[in-house]
């Protein structure tokens, strides 16, 4: 008894002690530093590197125009529709082929797209860039090169749009501490003529580094910008940013913005594929949703979780001694039965084996409708037939071809086949119905 109480006090002090550690490490900073990217409008506190603050300006950017946040596939996306905006900012698209192709028909038509991606997705590169070179993306992505830097400089092209100081950028985490990280830019010099002339260097980071460009491809333009981290919250909370933000989506055009929002997580993207992830998302209206939504909730629900399931392993300890488990006694006649029927089978004794079969089809029957029959005289068959749903006349034939054959001293080879057949015929109208 001692010992039950010593075991449940350690556990529950071991709880106790993890549970403190996950609310220190959850509750200290109230922010999570990591590039999200997500606009968390249901929190009340935004993280640094989620962007709330863009979706917000560019919900009211075209006055009048409609702002559609695309949380399903791209091949639904109209492609017919001239002088809209698809935009996407995160980490990268993760897209599947046939998303890009849908993206690249949208662009085709008289759209633009606006992606701020440190990486392309080979699809998209391919098509608008490394066909026209000849350059096989599974083996060179020469285009995308990296500064490693804790601080940059970025400023426009256009005279119109450039700044009079370049707008400086750092990647910030917790108690303001600076970090190297790796700032994307375009290697020019990697592409083919061809598209060096049809490619547009709009802003720049470091002076000389091309971290904004446009391309022209059919009636429409496709945009990249390199930096995704500077359209997040941490940045557009200040002035500068917000101006460097505006400058660049400066270059879209009055329309319908698609806001992409389905594409910076690969799970969301690639589970479209796949019935079993949608199946296991939430719900709006799920009792869940809001307390995995609150990380105090979340916490308290995984942590009842975690104790429940060691209650239940220290639970599951037996009390007595195993009960050794005993085989049930298994019924061999059938297969007596089966065997008898081959052997006269080889030694072509058509009458023994009509007979065997016989049997075996009425044990069939006994086991399957509790009947007890011994031989299918008029009232049995009307029995097997209404509990079965079989045909009550392959019954009747089934009992006069066996009475001759009983009859018989030998039987012909087609003889055997016919009565067999009947038999089958009977388990298959049967289970028909």
């Amino acid at each position: 008894m001692k010992s039950n109480r010593a075991t449940w006090i350690v556990i529950g002090s071991a709880l106790a002690l993890i549970a403190s550690v996950i609310l220190i490490i959850q509750l200290r900073g109230g922010y999570t530093w990591s590039e999200t990217y997500a606009e968390n409008r249901e929190e009340e506190e935004k993280d640094p590197y989620g962007v709330y603050v863009l979706a917000e300006l560019l919900r009211d950017y075209f006055p009048g125009e409609d702002f559609v946040e695309l949380t399903e596939s791209l091949d639904s996306i109209n492609t017919t529709d001239v002088g809209s905006n698809y935009v996407f900012v995160g980490r990268t698209p993760y897209m599947r082929d046939e998303e890009s192709d849908a993206l690249l028909d949208f662009i085709a038509n008289g759209n633009n797209a606006f992606i701020a991606a440190q990486y392309l997705p080979y699809a998209l590169a391919d098509s608008i860039w490394l066909q026209q070179c000849e350059i096989d993306t599974a083996t060179y992505y020469g285009y995308l090169q990296f500064n490693w830097d804790t601080l940059i400089y970025a400023n426009f092209e256009h005279p119109d749009l450039r700044l009079a100081d370049p707008v400086p950028f750092q990647f910030l985490q917790k108690d303001s501490i600076t970090w190297e990280r790796d700032w994307a830019y375009l290697e020019l010099d990697q592409l083919c003529d061809t598209v060096q002339q049809q490619l547009e260097s709009l802003a720049y980071m470091n002076d000389d580094l091309i971290c904004f460009s446009r391309t022209a491809y059919g009636d429409g333009y496709f945009y990249w910008y390199s930096l995704p981290s500077t359209l997040t919250n941490i940045n557009l909370i200040e002035q500068k940013g917000i101006d460097f933000a505006a400058r660049l989506f400066s270059h879209l055009e009055a329309g319908t913005i698609y806001w992409d929002i389905q594409r910076k997580d690969p799970m969301n993207a690639y589970s479209q594929q796949d019935q079993y992830y949608n199946d296991r998302r939430l719900s709006a209206d799920h009792p869940l949703r809001y307390v995995l939504s609150q990380p105090p909730l979340a916490m308290a629900w995984y942590l009842l979780l975690g104790a429940s399931l060691l209650f239940l392993i220290f639970r599951a300890k037996r009390r007595q001694r195993i009960i050794p488990v005993v085989a049930a006694k298994r019924n061999t006649s059938l297969a007596f039965v089966r065997n008898i029927g081959r052997m006269y089978f080889l030694q072509q004794n058509h009458r023994q084996l009509a007979i065997q079969q016989m049997q075996l089809f009425l044990n069939e029957l006994r086991e399957e409708y509790a009947i007890p029959i011994t031989t299918l005289d008029e009232t049995t068959v009307q029995r097997l037939a209404q509990k079965s749903g079989g045909d009550a006349e392959i019954l009747t034939r089934i009992q006069t071809i066996y009475a001759a054959i009983e009859k018989a001293a030998q039987i012909s080879d087609d003889r055997l086949i016919v009565f067999y057949q009947l038999l089958e015929r009977f388990r298959d109208s049967k289970t028909d119905n």
